[in-house]
């Protein structure tokens, strides 16, 4: 598909993702308080994760 490969993942004030061919960073949700979870459904393109500041569950 021409893609490469990377990894999402949070460091608990934002979500990123890392080229693993490149080891470039992108920004993919910037100002989160305290993000502590994060799934990827890779079937329907959509990321999860929670907040634990507000509560709550984001797509």
């Amino acid at each position: 598909s021409g893609k490469s490969p990377y990894l999402m993942f949070t460091n608990r004030h934002e979500i990123r993702r890392i080229d693993l061919l490149k080891s470039e960073y992108t920004q993919v949700v910037p100002t989160l308080k305290n993000a502590v979870a994060l799934d990827v459904d890779v079937s329907t393109n959509k990321m999860f994760w929670c907040d634990l500041y507000h509560g709550k569950i984001y797509r």
